[in-house]
């Protein structure tokens, strides 16, 4: 359900870099816990936009500070309304990849087998890289436009792909160890939303 209230004009501010620079949006909006993006500790106000150079795909930044459960995590995306959208998601695990930059193992396109459909007995040695060993701030395996909040406090982040063969678990990416993993639905963990 998507709920609309008004609020203040804002300005908008579009950064683009250059040939391959992601564009960075910011509105100033975000959900409220009265609009139902409480749950999962959206903070009003606290929400910008990166829209990646390679996909396209534009993906909220800063994250959500708070964990939430697959289903809540899932919900709160649906119910997002930022940066001129309310078409907001939860990614796949196959977009969730995409963000990751310096694990040759679970890069776009890297040897590690997991994608939308796969089942845990895909994870193997390919799947992970040495912890906080990335190519941006604090060590992170992401674009350096996400900074360097992929520490331990913020140890997977979920996909929307649940595993084969079981529907009680999902993938989820973490970016301190560029690992892959299928996690509990009903444990709690970081996410971040994308669109379209």
């Amino acid at each position: 359900m998507l709920h609309i209230s008004m609020v203040a004009p804002v300005s908008v501010l579009l950064i683009s870099c250059g040939t391959g620079s992601p564009t960075v949006t910011h509105d100033g909006g975000a959900l409220d816990s009265a609009d139902g993006g409480g749950t999962c500790g959206r903070v009003q106000g606290n929400s910008a936009c990166f829209t990646s150079p390679f996909t396209q795909l534009q993906w909220e930044n800063p994250t959500t500070p708070g964990v939430c459960t697959w289903e809540a995590a899932t919900n709160d995306c649906s119910e997002l309304s930022t940066c001129g959208y309310d078409d907001w998601r939860l990614p796949t695990i196959d977009e969730l990849r995409t963000l990751m930059n310096g694990c040759a193992g679970t890069d776009t396109g890297g040897a590690c087998p997991i994608h939308v459909g796969s089942s845990t007995s895909d994870f193997n040695a390919t799947c992970y890289c040495t912890k906080f060993s990335g190519p941006s701030p604090g060590g992170c395996f992401w674009d350096p436009s996400f900074g360097d909040q992929c520490g331990y406090q913020a140890y997977l982040y979920w996909s929307s792909s649940v595993t084969a063969m079981t529907d009680k678990t999902a993938w989820a990416a973490s970016y301190f160890d560029g690992r892959l993993l299928a996690p509990f639905k009903t444990d709690k963990q970081r996410f971040r939303c994308v669109r379209p």
